[in-house]
């Protein structure tokens, strides 16, 4: 592993799309406003952009699997016109229960692109609209960014909510209105 790497793995819905409960057509592929902008200062910075996403909705029947690769290359194909190119884009089509290594928080898809990308975690951030994205980065030993587009305020709340319940793993390192200030954020840390 190259220790100068680092990386932010990214959560799609939610962060850099309008959430649509199951996304399930490339015509309703949106970015959340700021989000190439904001994606195209990381890469300026040196940084390898990374999509992991849990998509369910495959194994539900919502969607084919073929459908989702269209719907993440129209995503890509739009953020890299912007100057945001993703290096990868990793889904996990299994169920909620599936058990699976790759579902958030499990790290499968982290240890993946750690072993294609060799970044180090420890440069490296996680930003997702979900506490389970909070949780899927600090498993892997990185910042974690929480985003109140999305699921991420509502999750906010739960934790404050139950704080007793919340674990360390669970509290995000920053609570950002959007996937733009989650970038101010990264770029302000020392790494």
């Amino acid at each position: 592993m190259a220790p100068n790497l680092k990386a932010v793995i990214l959560d799609r819905d939610g962060t850099l799309i309008v959430e649509k409960n199951y996304l399930r057509r490339v015509g309703d592929v949106n970015l959340i406003p700021g989000a190439a902008r904001a994606l195209a200062s990381l890469r300026r910075a040196g940084y390898t952009l990374i999509i992991a996403t849990n998509q369910s909705g495959v194994a539900r029947g919502y969607l084919k699997e073929k459908k989702l690769r269209a719907i993440n290359r129209k995503l890509s194909r739009e953020l890299a016109a912007r100057g945001a190119t993703i290096s990868a884009v990793y889904y996990c089509p299994h169920p909620v229960d599936g058990k699976c290594g790759c579902r958030k928080p499990a790290t499968g898809m982290i240890e993946a692109a750690r072993k294609r990308f060799g970044f180090d975690p420890k440069r490296s951030f996680c930003v997702g609209d979900k506490i389970t994205d909070v949780e899927f980065g600090h498993n892997a030993g990185m910042k974690s960014a929480l985003v109140l587009s999305g699921y991420g305020a509502e999750e906010l709340a739960d934790i404050r909510r139950d704080a007793a319940r919340a674990t360390r793993k669970s509290r995000p390192d920053f609570a950002a209105r959007d996937i733009g200030e989650a970038v101010e954020w990264i770029l302000s840390q020392k790494k």
